[in-house]
């Protein structure tokens, strides 16, 4: 083969090898590509039925037991103007109570 030949088959190889190579990066460009076209076209978050609530209107209660005292923030001292014994007495330590209830029963003979 003579060296001129050579070098015309050589420069023909090294140019397939070159298309070659540019092929292979515009299809790795183009997956790439469309790769990130896939990956902005999905939504960032996909919600299930169950987690969707629509909202209402509704009152907040909230009851809560707590331990500890309870002081009264007003009180009152009964006491009687007569001398007279208790009869009977129609409520106990802790009930509730209110104005104009009668509370006990007194004998004043």
């Amino acid at each position: 083969m003579s060296p001129a030949r050579r070098w015309w088959v050589m420069a023909a190889a090294l140019a397939a090898l070159a298309v070659v190579a540019a092929a292979a990066v515009s299809v790795q460009r183009r997956h790439a590509q469309e790769e990130g076209e896939r990956r902005a076209a999905r939504p960032p978050l996909e919600f299930a039925a169950a987690d969707v609530v629509r909202l209402e209107r509704r009152r907040l209660s909230v009851e809560a037991e707590l331990p500890g005292t309870v002081q009264a923030v007003s009180q009152a001292t009964v006491r009687a103007k007569v001398a007279a014994e208790v009869k009977r007495v129609l409520v106990r330590e802790g009930d509730r109570v209110r104005a104009g209830q009668t509370l006990a029963e007194f004998d004043t003979a």
